[in-house]
């Protein structure tokens, strides 16, 4: 991300502070990074790409409030923190907020591709509604804030973006993630198909796209 207004907005949206302790995902070579650190939080960024990486930490290596990590985000442990702030690589935009979910934690203030940010607040019966639009309705508060053109990027994509908040209410178990795994792998059957007769009888014709996640969430808590 190029576009120092649009890095601006994304840390006024995070209300970043000297008490934060910002992950930051996917942090390139550190434009966000920087802005980050002049609000005096203590960061965590992990980057995977060598090349980027080594620039990142080149940088601000004279920086004790950054701590850097050569890793994929979907295979560390994160360390501890209380807001994630970052422009998330998006091919992993449902495995890495899948992930986040499990954490506890204040805020996420995340950009996403345009498409990615609009499942994650799909209704029922709508085309877009997913397992992971679920899991993030159950489990927090979700809130698209702004549009972000491709030309805020380097290279420039062919898609729009958006920034999203993300207001944690609960941390998703694993349990949970599986459950709405099993069900949405199979979203064209019948629920009373997929998990058989131990199921409350109004949920039995229905299927999972047909549920909204407070419902989802009460057949949950029956059967678990």
């Amino acid at each position: 991300m190029i576009d120092g207004e649009v890095i601006d907005k994304i840390c006024a949206h995070a209300k970043v502070t000297r008490k934060d302790r910002v992950l930051e995902i996917g942090a390139g070579t550190g434009n966000l990074t920087s802005k980050l650190l002049k609000k005096g939080a203590t960061v965590y960024a992990i980057e995977s790409d060598p090349g980027m990486y080594s620039q990142l930490d080149a940088r601000f290596s004279d920086n004790a409030n950054l701590h850097t990590f050569h890793s994929s985000a979907l295979k560390i442990e994160f360390p501890d923190f209380d807001k994630v702030v970052s422009n998330l690589p998006y091919s992993i935009s449902r495995k890495i907020t899948e992930r986040l979910l499990m954490y506890e934690f204040k805020l996420g203030i995340l950009v996403y591709q345009k498409e990615f940010a609009e499942k994650l607040m799909a209704k029922p019966e709508q085309e877009n509604y997913r397992f992971i639009s679920v899991l993030a309705q159950c489990c927090a508060d979700i809130e698209i804030l702004d549009p972000i053109p491709p030309s805020a990027f380097d290279p420039v994509p062919n898609v729009w973006s958006s920034i999203v908040k993300i207001k944690p209410r609960s941390v998703a178990t694993k349990e949970f993630i599986n459950f709405l795994h099993s069900l949405f792998n199979q979203k064209n059957k019948r629920i009373g198909n997929i998990l058989g007769g131990k199921i409350p009888a109004e949920f039995g014709q229905k299927r999972p796209h047909n549920l909204n996640p407070v419902e989802l969430l009460q057949l949950y808590n029956h059967l678990y």
